[in-house]
């Protein structure tokens, strides 16, 4: 699956979700330093668990990646496409 990420200096990645303040006091407070889904990011399906899961281990993440970086590392987040957490 070949995709492409668009370069767009001091807006990538993700931040803070404005939305996070319609949610309540506590849920804003606590949900300010999270994360939300960036506007370049490579969205995975992940498949619904269909039986008790017990996940152990480092993740690991394959990626093909032609271009000028020169980073080794992967920042990776997952967030909750139902309530954008």
């Amino acid at each position: 699956d070949d995709r492409t990420i668009a370069y767009i200096p001091f807006i990538g990645g993700s931040g803070p979700n404005p939305l996070i303040i319609t949610r309540g006091l506590i849920a804003t407070l606590l949900g300010i330093p999270s994360a939300s889904g960036a506007i370049n990011a490579v969205g995975l399906r992940v498949p619904d668990v269909t039986e008790l899961t017990h996940i152990v281990g480092a993740p690991e993440l394959t990626l093909t990646y032609s271009g000028n970086g020169t980073a080794e590392h992967v920042y990776a987040q997952i967030v909750d496409d139902q309530t954008g957490l």
